[in-house]
């Protein structure tokens, strides 16, 4: 399973975001300290569907240092995540990456979602 190319590291603060991240849209990212070799060390990974920029601003004042990569489509940024939690096992994240509501999209890392979503046809009584 092949990881996704990320960008070396940078400092995680408004203005590197802001000189950075400069196309909108979906992306993968990790956050942590900064590493060596010009990395980081992986403690957290996540993604954006729709606004990398937007998604990693959140994350100022948590972690240092982040690595990133664009992602043609929301789906392609699942997938990148996906590959990414697999790979790395990273400590803070609380689970395995999840997808979209409706989407029926499978993690290339593992049987979590090979079964497809089954929605249940009986009202719930509230």
């Amino acid at each position: 399973m092949a990881i996704p190319t990320l960008s070396g590291s940078v400092e995680l603060n408004d203005k590197t975001i802001d000189a950075v991240i400069t196309e909108g849209g979906a992306g993968v990212y990790i956050l942590g300290p900064n590493g060596v070799k010009g990395g980081v060390y992986v403690r957290l990974v996540g993604r954006s569907d729709v606004n990398l920029r937007a998604r990693l601003k959140q994350h100022v004042g948590r972690h240092s240092h982040f690595v990133y990569s664009y992602a043609d489509s929301p789906l392609a940024a699942f997938q990148a995540e996906c590959r990414l939690y697999h790979y790395y096992d990273p400590s803070e994240n609380a689970g395995h990456p999840v997808r979209p509501r409706n989407a029926d999209w499978r993690c290339p890392g593992c049987a979590l979602f090979d079964e497809p979503r089954r929605f249940s046809e009986e009202q719930a009584g509230f």
